[in-house]
């Protein structure tokens, strides 16, 4: 009996310590850790929620920041809330 116990203890110690070490491997790594981009920052406004443009009278508007490329291109930037 004792050794059932300490063999089930020590497969759920295991179980944590690896659901542990997969959680703390979900970011990635990207190389070069440093980027360097060019062009412009400007400021436009977007429809938000709760129907983000659908119905524009009771939707946010929202100032969302873009960067526009030298050849012209915009890229919206992830920006948390």
């Amino acid at each position: 009996m004792k050794h059932t116990l300490a063999l089930l203890i020590l497969t759920v110690l295991i179980v944590v310590a690896h659901a542990s070490d997969a959680q703390a491997q979900r970011s990635l790594a990207y190389e070069p850790a440093t980027v360097e981009l060019e062009g412009r920052l400007v400021i436009q406004l977007k429809y938000g929620p709760p129907n983000f443009g659908e119905q524009p009278k009771t939707d946010k508007k929202l100032r969302v920041p873009v960067r526009r490329s030298r050849s012209g291109g915009f890229r919206t930037l992830p920006v948390s809330c």
